[in-house]
């Protein structure tokens, strides 16, 4: 379980940064950078902030690999956010497949808040 609760907009907020079709502002991505990239550059920013909070607290339902690939392309440890090409010359693989690996992890990510969001309006 998450460790904080999240609110709709910290969800929508979630949703919109990783590209999640569950986000109300949904638009198709095909080939562009992830809308996290534009935050995760300013490391004292509050939405990079509030971002990596929302991704920490969900990590659990990742693999070791995911979280190993998404704390890179998110500069969790050191700040410096790791392309897909680096990436991939690290694991061996090409980029596209840290592509794959990042978008199931974000799949993951996106359902448990939504299925977080649904529990918590049950509670009411």
């Amino acid at each position: 379980m998450p460790k904080t609760s999240i609110n709709i907009n910290d969800a929508i907020f979630f949703w919109d940064m990783i590209g999640s079709e569950y986000s109300p502002n949904y638009k198709p991505n095909l080939y562009g950078r992830p809308p996290y990239a534009k935050i995760l550059k300013d490391v004292e920013s509050h939405e990079r902030k509030r971002f990596l909070s929302i991704y920490n607290d969900l990590k659990y339902l990742l693999t070791e690999k995911e979280i190993s690939i998404l704390d890179q392309l998110y500069g969790v440890c050191d700040e410096k956010c790791s392309s897909l090409k680096e990436l991939g010359e690290w694991l061996g693989v090409g980029p596209g497949r840290v592509r794959q690996i990042r978008n199931k992890a974000g799949y993951k990510l996106s359902r448990e808040v939504k299925r977080t969001l649904h529990k918590a309006n049950d509670l009411k």
